[in-house]
């Protein structure tokens, strides 16, 4: 019985034992994934952080435009989402090759957190390099770093550099001039700029438009008048009109009666009829009118049309007229009426007849 005992005994210390060595088997394992996990927990891949790019309260990769000479105000903004994480540097590489640290140090973040950098860069008026299809990149680096890792994120954003928008404006001047008035929608990084006067004449100047006149050889429509330029980025840009130039007024004068009599006459003298441009879409009007005469006696003093005076020998008078921008004139010449032949009433005729019958008798007798 004590043997059997013994065995019994063995047996079950046996199964203690295996039993034991079966936990701290279980235990050292479960102790070795202890000590893993939290490490591998620790350790950020760069997919676990949010970055964005924005620019004056908006996403840079709108695609808003700007022009050199432009200052870019935008922000970086951080957010790890599934783990804290430590920012340790942010470094802004520029689209011209410069760059600039924005943040340096050991910064935690925690999930869920923002953290965000404003910053800004001046494009250069004279920057040219680097432009592909007017296109320049905004680069981001941030570096995030966990344990015992550091991962590197970057974010590239495009702005599209706009070309000029050129405009203008005109309004006669006087005598078939008019001035042009331009401009354009970001000043100050015009090359030169051209203006096509819609006449065959063309004429280059250095830097923004401005005000021009130009003096037209003929009047009418005129069409393609045209402004265009070059920016310091090589863009080209123009914008295309038709305008009217002023023909100006139109002097037209009568004399009523247009001749005098040998003892004199009172002639008329009207200009009423004289007009402006009719075909200007904008017309102006005739402000005053104005006659002299060749012999030196007072004309209309008035500025109206009409005048009348006494006319007892030839002259020549002479219309202005004004819309108070161009002038034009007219001569009427004004000369002797012609003789007047008398007509021949019936009693003159057979008077006539009776006397041609009485010199045909006299003929006839002289044969006999």
């Amino acid at each position: 019985m004590k043997n059997k005992k013994g065995k019994s005994d063995k047996a079950k210390s046996g199964r203690k034992a295996c039993f034991l060595g079966i936990t701290l088997a279980a235990i050292l394992i479960a102790s070795i994934f202890a000590a893993v996990v939290p490490v591998t927990a620790a350790i950020p891949p760069l997919t676990t952080a949010k970055y964005s790019l924005e620019y004056e309260g908006g996403p840079i990769n709108d695609l808003k435009t700007y022009n050199p000479g432009d200052t870019v105000f935008y922000r970086c903004s951080h957010m790890p989402w599934s783990e804290d994480v430590w920012l340790t540097e942010v470094m802004d590489i520029y689209p011209d090759g410069n760059s600039s640290v924005l943040f340096s140090g050991n910064l935690p973040i925690a999930q869920g957190e923002t953290y965000a950098i404003e910053t800004n860069w001046t494009i250069p008026l004279d920057w040219s390099d680097s432009v592909i299809s007017n296109q320049v990149i905004f680069n981001i680096t941030s570096q995030l770093t966990g344990l015992p890792e550091m991962g590197v994120a970057s974010q590239q954003n495009w702005v599209i550099f706009a070309p000029p928008e050129f405009d203008f404006t005109w309004e006669q001047v006087c005598c078939r001039n008019i001035s042009f008035t331009g401009w354009i929608s970001k000043p100050g990084n015009i090359i030169n700029h051209t203006w096509h006067f819609g006449d065959g004449i063309k004429i280059t100047i250095a830097g923004d438009p401005g005000v021009i006149t130009h003096q037209y050889p003929s009047c009418g429509v005129k069409k393609g008048v045209n402004l265009s330029g070059y920016d310091n980025q090589g863009n080209f840009n123009y914008t295309t009109k038709d305008i009217y130039v002023d023909c100006g007024p139109k002097a037209i004068a009568q004399a009523n009666p247009p001749c005098f009599k040998e003892d004199g006459t009172w002639i008329t003298f009207d200009g009423s009829a004289s007009h402006v441009d009719k075909l200007n879409p904008n017309p102006r009007s005739i402000t005053w009118w104005k006659w002299t005469f060749s012999d030196g006696q007072p004309g209309s003093n008035d500025g109206q049309p009409v005048t009348t005076r006494w006319v007892n020998d030839t002259i020549m008078a002479t219309l202005e007229v004004s819309d108070e921008c161009c002038n034009d004139t007219v001569n009427v010449p004004v000369n002797q009426c012609p003789s007047q032949v008398p007509a021949i009433t019936a009693i003159g005729i057979i008077a006539l007849i009776g006397l041609l019958s009485v010199v045909a008798a006299i003929s006839i007798r002289r044969r006999k």
